[in-house]
Protein backbone atom coordinates (compact mmCIF):
# COMPACT_ATOMS: atom_id res chain seq x y z
CA UNK A 1 0.00 0.00 0.00
CA UNK A 2 1.52 3.37 -0.99
CA UNK A 3 2.08 5.80 1.89
CA UNK A 4 2.16 9.56 1.24
CA UNK A 5 3.27 11.96 3.97
CA UNK A 6 3.38 15.74 4.05
CA UNK A 7 1.94 18.67 5.96
CA UNK A 8 -1.78 19.43 6.04
CA UNK A 9 -1.53 22.69 4.09
CA UNK A 10 0.09 21.01 1.09
CA UNK A 11 -2.70 18.46 0.81
CA UNK A 12 -5.03 21.36 0.06
CA UNK A 13 -3.18 21.76 -3.25
CA UNK A 14 -3.86 18.12 -4.11
CA UNK A 15 -7.58 18.14 -3.29
CA UNK A 16 -8.75 17.37 -6.83
CA UNK A 17 -6.37 14.43 -7.19
CA UNK A 18 -7.38 13.08 -3.79
CA UNK A 19 -11.07 13.40 -4.64
CA UNK A 20 -10.96 12.02 -8.19
CA UNK A 21 -7.98 9.70 -8.56
CA UNK A 22 -7.89 8.30 -5.02
CA UNK A 23 -11.37 8.38 -3.46
CA UNK A 24 -13.53 7.98 -6.55
CA UNK A 25 -11.36 5.05 -7.66
CA UNK A 26 -11.21 3.66 -4.12
CA UNK A 27 -7.43 3.49 -4.35
CA UNK A 28 -5.64 1.86 -1.44
CA UNK A 29 -3.44 4.75 -0.36
CA UNK A 30 -2.46 5.79 3.16
CA UNK A 31 -2.02 9.52 3.73
CA UNK A 32 -0.10 10.78 6.77
CA UNK A 33 -1.34 14.26 7.61
CA UNK A 34 1.31 16.19 9.56
CA UNK A 35 0.79 19.52 11.36
CA UNK A 36 -3.00 19.35 11.13
CA UNK A 37 -4.96 21.71 13.36
CA UNK A 38 -4.32 25.12 14.83
CA UNK A 39 -0.80 26.53 14.94
CA UNK A 40 1.07 29.80 14.97
CA UNK A 41 2.19 29.32 11.37
CA UNK A 42 1.76 31.84 8.57
CA UNK A 43 -1.45 31.94 6.56
CA UNK A 44 -0.14 29.71 3.75
CA UNK A 45 0.90 26.90 6.09
CA UNK A 46 -2.08 26.65 8.44
CA UNK A 47 -3.39 23.12 8.97
CA UNK A 48 -6.71 24.22 10.44
CA UNK A 49 -8.75 23.03 7.47
CA UNK A 50 -7.67 19.38 7.14
CA UNK A 51 -10.61 17.81 9.00
CA UNK A 52 -13.09 19.97 7.10
CA UNK A 53 -11.54 18.78 3.85
CA UNK A 54 -10.80 15.08 4.39
CA UNK A 55 -13.80 14.13 6.52
CA UNK A 56 -16.24 15.23 3.83
CA UNK A 57 -14.81 13.27 0.88
CA UNK A 58 -16.91 10.18 -0.01
CA UNK A 59 -15.03 6.90 0.22
CA UNK A 60 -12.20 8.23 2.37
CA UNK A 61 -11.61 7.37 6.01
CA UNK A 62 -9.91 9.87 8.32
CA UNK A 63 -8.46 8.55 11.57
CA UNK A 64 -7.46 10.93 14.37
CA UNK A 65 -5.40 8.99 16.93
CA UNK A 66 -4.70 10.44 20.37
CA UNK A 67 -1.62 8.43 21.30
CA UNK A 68 1.49 7.03 19.68
CA UNK A 69 0.19 3.50 20.15
CA UNK A 70 -3.15 4.30 18.52
CA UNK A 71 -1.26 5.95 15.67
CA UNK A 72 0.78 2.79 15.05
CA UNK A 73 -2.34 0.63 15.23
CA UNK A 74 -4.10 2.91 12.75
CA UNK A 75 -1.12 2.73 10.41
CA UNK A 76 -1.05 -1.07 10.62
CA UNK A 77 -4.70 -1.24 9.62
CA UNK A 78 -4.44 1.34 6.85
CA UNK A 79 -1.55 -0.52 5.21
CA UNK A 80 -2.97 -4.03 5.66
CA UNK A 81 -2.57 -6.31 2.60
CA UNK A 82 -5.34 -5.87 0.08
CA UNK A 83 -6.37 -9.51 0.44
CA UNK A 84 -7.08 -9.29 4.17
CA UNK A 85 -10.70 -9.48 5.18
CA UNK A 86 -10.50 -6.36 7.33
CA UNK A 87 -8.48 -4.18 4.96
CA UNK A 88 -9.91 -0.72 4.22
CA UNK A 89 -11.76 -0.42 0.93
CA UNK A 90 -10.32 2.96 -0.05
CA UNK A 91 -7.88 5.68 0.95
CA UNK A 92 -7.15 6.29 4.63
CA UNK A 93 -5.96 9.59 6.08
CA UNK A 94 -4.23 9.48 9.46
CA UNK A 95 -3.80 12.78 11.24
CA UNK A 96 -0.44 12.46 12.97
CA UNK A 97 -0.80 13.42 16.67
CA UNK A 98 0.29 16.98 17.41
CA UNK A 99 2.11 18.69 20.24
CA UNK A 100 -0.82 18.70 22.68
CA UNK A 101 -0.98 14.90 22.55
CA UNK A 102 2.80 14.45 22.61
CA UNK A 103 3.06 16.69 25.66
CA UNK A 104 0.26 14.84 27.47
CA UNK A 105 1.92 11.51 26.74
CA UNK A 106 5.32 12.72 27.90
CA UNK A 107 3.75 14.02 31.11
CA UNK A 108 1.66 10.86 31.52
CA UNK A 109 -1.45 12.93 32.19
CA UNK A 110 -3.94 11.13 29.93
CA UNK A 111 -6.52 8.78 31.38
CA UNK A 112 -5.72 5.10 30.84
CA UNK A 113 -7.70 3.61 28.00
CA UNK A 114 -10.18 1.10 29.38
CA UNK A 115 -11.32 -0.35 26.08
CA UNK A 116 -14.58 1.29 27.05
CA UNK A 117 -16.71 1.39 23.99
CA UNK A 118 -20.38 1.12 24.94
CA UNK A 119 -20.94 -2.13 26.84
CA UNK A 120 -22.85 -4.87 25.02
CA UNK A 121 -22.71 -2.88 21.80
CA UNK A 122 -24.95 -4.46 19.15
CA UNK A 123 -23.97 -5.03 15.55
CA UNK A 124 -22.44 -1.93 14.04
CA UNK A 125 -24.50 1.21 13.99
CA UNK A 126 -21.63 3.60 13.40
CA UNK A 127 -23.15 5.99 10.91
CA UNK A 128 -21.38 7.96 8.21
CA UNK A 129 -21.82 11.67 8.79
CA UNK A 130 -24.67 11.63 6.31
CA UNK A 131 -26.37 9.28 8.83
CA UNK A 132 -27.35 6.69 6.27
CA UNK A 133 -25.52 3.35 6.64
CA UNK A 134 -22.85 1.50 8.56
CA UNK A 135 -19.24 0.78 7.68
CA UNK A 136 -16.28 -0.37 9.68
CA UNK A 137 -12.66 -0.79 10.64
CA UNK A 138 -10.53 -2.71 13.11
CA UNK A 139 -9.97 -2.27 16.80
CA UNK A 140 -6.95 -0.22 17.76
CA UNK A 141 -5.13 -0.49 21.07
CA UNK A 142 -7.41 -1.32 23.99
CA UNK A 143 -4.91 -0.21 26.60
CA UNK A 144 -2.76 2.90 26.22
CA UNK A 145 0.81 1.63 25.87
CA UNK A 146 -0.16 -1.88 24.73
CA UNK A 147 -1.17 -2.90 21.21
CA UNK A 148 -2.67 -6.32 20.68
CA UNK A 149 -2.18 -7.88 17.26
CA UNK A 150 -5.49 -9.65 17.80
CA UNK A 151 -7.13 -6.31 18.51
CA UNK A 152 -5.59 -4.80 15.41
CA UNK A 153 -7.16 -7.51 13.27
CA UNK A 154 -10.35 -8.08 15.24
CA UNK A 155 -12.78 -6.82 12.61
CA UNK A 156 -13.46 -3.89 10.37
CA UNK A 157 -16.23 -2.24 12.37
CA UNK A 158 -14.27 -1.36 15.48
CA UNK A 159 -11.97 1.12 13.79
CA UNK A 160 -14.87 3.58 13.69
CA UNK A 161 -16.12 2.94 17.22
CA UNK A 162 -15.75 5.87 19.58
CA UNK A 163 -14.03 5.16 22.89
CA UNK A 164 -15.48 6.17 26.26
CA UNK A 165 -12.50 6.70 28.55
CA UNK A 166 -14.45 8.02 31.55
CA UNK A 167 -18.10 7.44 32.35
CA UNK A 168 -19.97 10.18 34.17
CA UNK A 169 -23.20 12.15 34.04
CA UNK A 170 -24.67 15.58 33.31
CA UNK A 171 -21.92 16.51 30.82
CA UNK A 172 -20.23 14.53 28.04
CA UNK A 173 -17.06 15.97 26.51
CA UNK A 174 -15.92 14.65 23.14
CA UNK A 175 -12.42 15.76 22.17
CA UNK A 176 -11.23 15.14 18.62
CA UNK A 177 -7.55 14.46 18.08
CA UNK A 178 -5.33 17.22 19.39
CA UNK A 179 -8.27 18.61 21.38
CA UNK A 180 -8.66 15.40 23.37
CA UNK A 181 -6.25 16.43 26.17
CA UNK A 182 -8.38 19.58 26.58
CA UNK A 183 -11.42 17.33 27.07
CA UNK A 184 -9.71 15.51 29.93
CA UNK A 185 -8.42 18.75 31.47
CA UNK A 186 -11.91 20.26 31.33
CA UNK A 187 -13.39 17.16 32.95
CA UNK A 188 -10.81 17.41 35.73
CA UNK A 189 -11.72 21.07 36.32
CA UNK A 190 -15.44 20.27 36.45
CA UNK A 191 -14.75 17.57 39.02
CA UNK A 192 -12.48 19.71 41.18
CA UNK A 193 -14.50 22.94 41.08
CA UNK A 194 -18.11 21.79 40.68
CA UNK A 195 -18.24 18.15 41.75
CA UNK A 196 -19.34 17.07 38.25
CA UNK A 197 -17.96 13.81 36.90
CA UNK A 198 -18.16 14.25 33.14
CA UNK A 199 -18.16 11.52 30.55
CA UNK A 200 -15.01 11.80 28.40
CA UNK A 201 -14.97 10.39 24.88
CA UNK A 202 -12.23 9.92 22.29
CA UNK A 203 -13.96 9.58 18.88
CA UNK A 204 -10.74 8.31 17.22
CA UNK A 205 -11.95 9.29 13.75
CA UNK A 206 -14.01 11.98 12.06
CA UNK A 207 -15.45 10.03 9.13
CA UNK A 208 -18.53 8.79 10.92
CA UNK A 209 -20.75 9.36 13.92
CA UNK A 210 -21.07 6.58 16.48
CA UNK A 211 -24.81 6.47 17.04
CA UNK A 212 -24.52 3.93 19.88
CA UNK A 213 -22.48 6.39 21.90
CA UNK A 214 -24.60 9.41 20.97
CA UNK A 215 -27.81 7.60 21.85
CA UNK A 216 -26.39 6.42 25.17
CA UNK A 217 -25.68 10.03 26.14
CA UNK A 218 -29.39 10.84 26.12
CA UNK A 219 -29.65 9.18 29.54
CA UNK A 220 -28.19 11.28 32.32
CA UNK A 221 -26.50 13.95 30.19
CA UNK A 222 -27.91 17.43 29.78
CA UNK A 223 -24.98 18.70 27.72
CA UNK A 224 -22.72 17.27 25.02
CA UNK A 225 -19.55 19.26 24.31
CA UNK A 226 -17.44 18.86 21.17
CA UNK A 227 -13.88 20.14 20.96
CA UNK A 228 -11.77 20.35 17.79
CA UNK A 229 -8.65 22.31 16.91
CA UNK A 230 -9.73 23.16 13.39
CA UNK A 231 -12.37 25.10 11.49
CA UNK A 232 -15.71 24.68 13.22
CA UNK A 233 -17.93 25.62 10.28
CA UNK A 234 -18.22 22.59 8.02
CA UNK A 235 -16.07 20.61 10.43
CA UNK A 236 -16.70 17.68 12.72
CA UNK A 237 -18.44 19.00 15.85
CA UNK A 238 -21.40 20.49 14.02
CA UNK A 239 -22.27 17.02 12.77
CA UNK A 240 -22.93 15.96 16.36
CA UNK A 241 -25.29 18.93 16.74
CA UNK A 242 -27.02 17.95 13.49
CA UNK A 243 -27.39 14.36 14.69
CA UNK A 244 -29.41 15.35 17.76
CA UNK A 245 -31.41 17.93 15.79
CA UNK A 246 -32.33 15.32 13.18
CA UNK A 247 -33.04 12.56 15.73
CA UNK A 248 -35.21 14.50 18.16
CA UNK A 249 -36.64 12.44 21.01
CA UNK A 250 -40.26 13.04 21.94
CA UNK A 251 -39.13 13.13 25.56
CA UNK A 252 -37.55 16.56 25.74
CA UNK A 253 -35.36 15.59 28.69
CA UNK A 254 -33.51 13.15 26.42
CA UNK A 255 -32.34 15.78 23.93
CA UNK A 256 -29.01 17.08 25.25
CA UNK A 257 -27.90 20.62 24.56
CA UNK A 258 -24.80 20.58 22.32
CA UNK A 259 -21.98 23.12 22.48
CA UNK A 260 -19.36 23.14 19.71
CA UNK A 261 -15.89 24.59 20.18
CA UNK A 262 -13.48 25.14 17.30
CA UNK A 263 -11.83 27.72 15.09
CA UNK A 264 -13.52 30.47 13.10
CA UNK A 265 -13.55 30.37 9.30
CA UNK A 266 -10.66 32.74 8.78
CA UNK A 267 -7.03 32.94 7.73
CA UNK A 268 -4.54 33.58 10.52
CA UNK A 269 -1.00 34.78 10.02
CA UNK A 270 1.64 34.02 12.66
CA UNK A 271 -0.78 34.36 15.55
CA UNK A 272 0.61 32.52 18.60
CA UNK A 273 -1.24 29.29 19.32
CA UNK A 274 -2.13 30.37 22.85
CA UNK A 275 -3.76 33.50 21.48
CA UNK A 276 -5.75 31.47 18.94
CA UNK A 277 -6.99 29.11 21.65
CA UNK A 278 -8.15 32.11 23.68
CA UNK A 279 -9.82 33.64 20.63
CA UNK A 280 -11.78 30.46 19.89
CA UNK A 281 -12.64 29.54 23.48
CA UNK A 282 -10.39 26.49 23.49
CA UNK A 283 -9.11 26.79 27.04
CA UNK A 284 -10.13 24.93 30.17
CA UNK A 285 -11.47 28.10 31.76
CA UNK A 286 -13.57 29.13 28.77
CA UNK A 287 -15.03 25.70 28.11
CA UNK A 288 -15.80 25.19 31.80
CA UNK A 289 -17.47 28.60 32.02
CA UNK A 290 -19.66 27.85 28.99
CA UNK A 291 -20.70 24.50 30.44
CA UNK A 292 -21.60 25.82 33.88
CA UNK A 293 -23.42 28.81 32.39
CA UNK A 294 -25.90 26.42 30.77
CA UNK A 295 -26.92 24.67 34.00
Amino acid sequence: TPVVATTASFFQRAYDQFFQEMSLNRSRVTVLDFLGGLSGSDNTHSGAYDVTMFSNIPGATMLVPTSARDYLADLAWATAPAGSADAPAGPVVIRVPGEAILTAERDATLLPVTGGQIADRPQSTSLPVSVSSASGGISAATVRGTVSVTAQRAGVRHMLDWRVNQTGSHVAIIGLGNAYPLAEQTAAALSADYGITATVIDPRQCTSLDSDVLESLRDGHQQVITLEDGQLEGGWGEKVTAYYANHHDSDGSRNPHVLNFGAAKEFTDRVPLGELNERYGLTVEQVTEAITRCF
